[in-house]
């Protein structure tokens, strides 16, 4: 049997395609590639809040044994849902005040007594943001079982006495 170039040529692209679409299809982008997804957080959202709760440029901790329910993800999504907004306030604050004070440091009606004003309100703001933050970690460490919550303590006390050791 003779084939020709052509169908030679044919045969050869059309299995090159059956083999490559497959592959292509369970491709990841390579990290730094432009795409939506960020390289910095894990594709799966369940893997991310079982390890840890962020919030605010804060994290919650979990150790790799806990395991959370469904009730337990869902609970801790209300909190960080209802302290949202008033974090995003108080975080509209701080920037503000940050631009108010380089503001005021170039400004020919520099003022003591408003710098002082806006130092205060920036204080304020981020002493806001700190206990916005200990409040969420406490309603969801309020939501963990007792064994759940032994599991924190001794990942915490491994952590601190690993950090502790002199080599």
């Amino acid at each position: 049997m003779k084939y020709s170039k052509f169908t030679f040529r044919r045969l050869l692209l059309s299995s090159l395609l059956v083999i490559s679409v497959p592959l292509a299809a369970n491709a990841e982008p390579q990290p730094g590639a432009s795409s939506e997804h960020n390289d910095t957080q894990p594709f799966s959202n369940e893997g991310h809040m079982r390890h840890h709760f962020k919030h605010g440029g804060n994290t919650f901790h979990f150790p790799p044994e806990i395991n959370l329910t469904e009730s337990q993800r869902d609970q801790i999504f209300s909190i960080k849902h209802k302290q949202e907004a008033l974090f995003y306030d108080q975080s509209k604050i701080v920037r503000k005040a940050h631009i108010d004070l380089r503001q005021l440091v170039t400004s020919d009606q520099y003022d003591d007594d408003k710098a002082k004003a806006i130092a205060e309100k920036l204080g304020k703001a981020i002493g806001n943001i700190k206990f916005l933050q200990v409040q969420t970690k406490h309603q969801i460490y309020a939501l963990l079982t007792p064994e759940q919550r032994d599991l924190i303590k001794a990942h915490k006390f491994n952590r601190t006495s690993e950090n502790t050791k002199q080599p």
